[in-house]
């Protein structure tokens, strides 16, 4: 997450400083067997894509990136 000026976003002042972060979502693209197998099997108990399962499953599988 990145602290920035909400009030840019739309929110009010007083809402700004109550939420004053935004955070950054990709798009993942996966064949369904492999991501079930990633979560189910290798990664169960992970909680976010781009700290913990991408890093590890690109040391382990062939993992394409697009921008």
């Amino acid at each position: 997450a990145m602290q920035v000026d909400t009030t840019l976003l739309g929110l009010t002042k007083e809402e700004a400083e109550k939420k004053p972060y935004i955070a950054s979502m990709g798009v993942y693209i996966f064949k369904k067997e492999i991501l079930l197998n990633l979560l189910r099997w290798r990664f169960p108990s992970a909680n976010d894509f781009g700290s913990e399962i991408i890093p590890a499953a690109a040391r382990e599988i062939n993992v394409k990136r697009g921008i």
